[in-house]
Order: C-alpha cells, then sequence, then structure tokens
C-alpha cells in the first residue's frame, strides 16, 4: 500500500494483511498501546500522516518498535487500518491539529481544512453498517418481487382471487362482472377511490378493489372521525360506512374535512337508488345489527318486497 486511494481501497474491505510502504508515511508523534482489558500489550496503534491524511495503522503486539520513522524505506505487515476509540477520538484528534498548528504557525482553521479526518473512523463497523445497507436492499428487493408475482398470479387467476370469491356472493360473476364493466364508464358519481354506477359501489384503492351492489344495501351512514397526535387535534375525516344484506360491510373512504359535503351527497345518492335501506346511525341500531343482524337484513328485505323496490 503506497498511496492514500489504496489506503482507503483497502479500508473497505479490510480483508487479511496489507503491506504498507513506510517511505510515504510520516509519523505524527502519537502512538497507543492496547492492552485488551488483559494487562498485556495485544496490538500497537500508531497515528500516522499519509499525503495529508491522518490514518491510524494497528500493528500486531509482536513488533517491537514504537516509532515507525524508525523504520523508513522499509515494508512491514500491517494487521489493518483501525478507528480511534468514540471516547478518545475527538480528542486525540484535536489534540494532533492543534500541536501541528502550533509546530507550523498556523491557525488551527488551516490544519482543519489542510487534514482530513475521514481515515479516523471504525472501519469495522462501517463495514457492518454496510452490509447491514445492502441486506436492506436485497430485502426490499425480494419483497417487491413477491408483490409483483402476487399481482401476476392475481391478474391471470382472477377468478380465484379474494375480491371475486365476495363477489360472487352477490350473483352469477359472468353477468355481473359485463355489468360492472358497461355501467364503470357512465358513473353517477366519482372520485379518487369511490366510484358509484347505476347498480353498484366501488373503492378502489392501490393495492385493492372491492365491489357491493347498491340493491343489497341494508343500512348506510356517515362516520366522522377526529384525529389526535400526542393529545393534540390534527384533523377531521369523513367516510361512508354500507352494509349489505350478506353482512358485509364496505366503508368509504370520502376525505378530510373538506370533503363533508360530498360524504352528505353520497348518502344522498344512495338514499335515492335504494330507498328501503336504513340511513344514519344510532347506538340502538347498531347494538341490534351487532347481536342479530340477520333480523335487521330480514327486516329490511320485507320493506323491499312490501314496497315492490
Amino acid at each position: 500500500v503506497n498511496t492514500v486511494e489504496e489506503l482507503e481501497e483497502y479500508n473497505k474491505t479490510g480483508e487479511g494483511y496489507a503491506t504498507l510502504n513506510i517511505e510515504y508515511m510520516a509519523d505524527s508523534g502519537y502512538y497507543i498501546a492496547k492492552d485488551g482489558g488483559k494487562g498485556a500489550v495485544t496490538e500497537n496503534v500508531y497515528i500516522a500522516i499519509i499525503e495529508d491524511k491522518f490514518v491510524t495503522v494497528a500493528l500486531p503486539a509482536k513488533v517491537s518498535s514504537t516509532n515507525p520513522s524508525e523504520m523508513e524505506n522499509v515494508s512491514f505487515v500491517v494487521k489493518r487500518f483501525d478507528g480511534l476509540e468514540n471516547a478518545s477520538k475527538v480528542q486525540l484528534l484535536g489534540e494532533i491539529k492543534k500541536e501541528i498548528a502550533e509546530g507550523f504557525g498556523v491557525p488551527i482553521q488551516d490544519v482543519n481544512n489542510g487534514f482530513i479526518d475521514v481515515m479516523l473512523k471504525d472501519s469495522k463497523t462501517d463495514r457492518v453498517l454496510e452490509k447491514i445497507f445492502y441486506i436492506g436492499i436485497f430485502i426490499g428487493l425480494i419483497y417487491l418481487i413477491i408483490l409483483v408475482i402476487k399481482r401476476v398470479i392475481a391478474v391471470t387467476n382472477y377468478r380465484s382471487s379474494k375480491v371475486i370469491k365476495k363477489l360472487s356472493k352477490y350473483g352469477n360473476i359472468d353477468y355481473m362482472e359485463n355489468q360492472i364493466n358497461q355501467e364503470i364508464n357512465y358513473p353517477e358519481y366519482v372520485s379518487r377511490r369511490i366510484t358509484i354506477t347505476n347498480n353498484w359501489i366501488i373503492d378502489k384503492t392501490p393495492f385493492s378493489i372491492r365491489f357491493m351492489p347498491i340493491e343489497s344495501l341494508v343500512w348506510v351512514y356517515n362516520v366522522r372521525t377526529k384525529h389526535y397526535q400526542n393529545g393534540i387535534r390534527t384533523g377531521t375525516s369523513f367516510s361512508v360506512m354500507c352494509y349489505s344484506d350478506k353482512n358485509e360491510k364496505l366503508p368509504l373512504n370520502v376525505g378530510g374535512k373538506k370533503d363533508e359535503e360530498k360524504a352528505i351527497g353520497i348518502i344522498e345518492l344512495l338514499s335515492q337508488k335504494a330507498p328501503w335501506a336504513i340511513y344514519g346511525y344510532n347506538d340502538e341500531i347498531k347494538k341490534n345489527f351487532k347481536k342479530n343482524p340477520q333480523k335487521i337484513i330480514e327486516e329490511v328485505r320485507n320493506i323491499k318486497m312490501e314496497n315492490s323496490l
């Protein structure tokens, strides 16, 4: 290793051993002996300067010399280019820069600009973080691939999807699919997520789509939700909750505070198209629907039949 570029490249890999040519290294005058907490020196760490960059050179304990400048124009094996301990890094680097500035008779700012401490780092920690980063990218790619595969399977075999299985409860799939395809081009209400046609309520999200036939509506009401964060009111949102005669619910997320009128408009539109259903919320209906939904469903069906709706 003769140049800073080669040092930095080795510092990225840090595998095995490297030969450092002392001819290209100047001694900073600092030396650390690590004992590993066991009382015996386990390695020697020199603070050197190569091409105006600080570098810590960790040597095996068997290297006897404590001054690398005594070994000029020779090559020796270094164990690794190590980093300083976190607690001492800033203090030690500051001391080195201060003495260099005093030695040259220049302001400390000139030393800060002239010498780069990028090599004073724990290269092992950086390699671990780099591995974690690449592992995260790999996991993310695998997840995206799985999503794409699921999407392809859903498209090619959509008849077995959850959406179609739920939809099949309401009648013949071919008939309903044809009806939806025709009506979707002539919506009576449409927003970013919600589409209401002559016979269908459709709710679309980036990853799913849900359908409910209007003729199956049993109970419809507005929902106002207040949002808080750390006890502070952050906003209000509105949605419309729809229940069908299959005891399925379809929440329609309308939007924020400015969209209250849209939620009211959806209720009014549905009440015109399905006048037999129950509209509006109260605790008694909620209690009865939860306790015995089939009873309320039958009552609504009777109203629909009696009025030939």
